[in-house]
């Protein structure tokens, strides 16, 4: 008796399966309920224990601490990046950000910057990309994260546009694998490493054809 109380307890799941054409009605509805209500609660706290041990595998400061018990809205990502990039000695400063896109644990960052040539976009965009990732991806609601690029192109009637001429997207699976601190430098020497670990990207032909120095394999869209 004493075993089927506490059977009824802790893994009512199971019980209302055994007990099911035993039992009337009411212990039906009052098992099921229960059971419904325990897995959801084991749930809930599982994910939650997932998200601790996400962020406290690392080394966090207080306002990286801060940051990631903050609601991502385009607001308070906004600000984020803009206190990293001041903190950072890389020269994506003048990288303007446009406007930010976020879609429950997918973020979508739209950037502006006007640069030397196409070289030096793709270059900047690859160290925007690896500087924002690995802030966002600090915070654990973050899954996805995609940084799309805008310049100055000219159009069919000889006049300079701005149009989007870049967007890489990576997932939380691939920022996982990173040491962000080694994978910075590499970055620095090979700005191609930010787009072969992509989990999809696409590059105006306009401004891949007249990259400089690109390794014979590398694509202009993945």
């Amino acid at each position: 008796m004493e075993k089927k109380v506490l059977g009824w307890i802790f893994i009512p799941y199971i019980m209302v399966f055994l007990y099911w054409k035993k039992i009337s009605i009411v212990p039906k509805v009052l098992g099921t309920f229960w059971a419904v209500y325990l897995i959801f609660f084991v749930v809930t706290n599982l994910n939650s224990y997932m998200e601790t041990v996400h962020t406290s595998t690392i080394h966090l400061t207080d306002s990286q601490k801060k940051w990631i018990n903050t609601d991502l809205n385009e607001n308070t990502i906004k600000e984020e990046l803009e206190m990293v990039t001041s903190e950072k000695e890389i020269y994506i400063d003048e990288v303007e950000v446009k406007f930010i896109e976020v879609q429950k644990d997918s973020i979508n960052i739209h950037v502006n910057y006007i640069a030397f040539d196409e070289t030096d976009f793709i270059e900047t965009i690859a160290h925007t990309m690896a500087l924002y990732s690995e802030v966002l991806f600090l915070h654990p609601k973050t899954e996805e994260v995609t940084l799309s690029g805008y310049t100055l192109l000219m159009n069919e009637e000889g006049n300079l546009a701005e149009e989007k001429v870049v967007n890489i997207t990576w997932l939380e699976k691939t920022s996982d694998k990173l040491n962000y601190e080694n994978f910075s430098e590499k970055v620095e020497f090979n700005y191609t490493s930010v787009f072969n670990l992509a989990d999809s990207y696409i590059i105006h032909p306009a401004i891949f054809s007249n990259l400089k120095g690109k390794p014979g394999n590398f694509m202009f869209s993945r």
